[in-house]
């Protein structure tokens, strides 16, 4: 009997909206300045030009709420072009190669102080509700009783 290869847990990806400089390596154009998803080894971006699989880029980005800007190196891993109805646009999924120990500490201070993405679901694929009640319950944060705000059972 086969043993069934079990894939490693991705690290939880944060919705981080950030100023950003991402450059690609090759010809230095830049391909996007901003970040919408971060964790722990990427990120998340729009980009206004076309990006491959493979490439090799260069990411500055600020850690929200203050005045710290991080550089990683950082490869494509995953395009999107914008052509599903659930897709936001084209953006690339980075995966960070090169991050010194002191960026690393930054990455996971932002990450710490932010709210993990919701999950995003296609349609018919799954029950949005239990989804949503698994990423509210599982992941520590909790509506408040006027339903305004999110808080973290930490912050208690």
């Amino acid at each position: 009997m086969r043993s069934r290869r079990v894939p490693a847990p991705r690290p939880p990806r944060h919705a981080i909206e950030t100023s950003a400089q991402i450059v690609r390596l090759e010809d230095f154009r830049l391909l996007s300045s901003s970040i919408t998803n971060l964790s722990a080894t990427g990120a998340l971006s729009g980009i206004s030009s076309s990006a491959r699989r493979g490439d090799q880029l260069i990411v500055t980005f600020r850690v929200p709420r203050t005045d710290v800007w991080v550089d990683v190196d950082a490869m494509v891993t995953r395009v999107v072009r914008g052509n599903r109805p659930t897709d936001l646009g084209q953006q690339v999924g980075l995966t960070f190669t090169g991050v010194s120990a002191s960026s690393q500490r930054w990455i996971d201070w932002a990450l710490k102080h932010s709210m993990p993405a919701p999950p995003v679901t296609r349609p018919g694929r799954r029950d949005k509700r239990s989804a949503l009640r698994e990423f509210v319950i599982g992941s520590g944060w909790i509506h408040s009783s006027m339903g305004q705000m999110l808080l973290r059972w930490s912050d208690r």
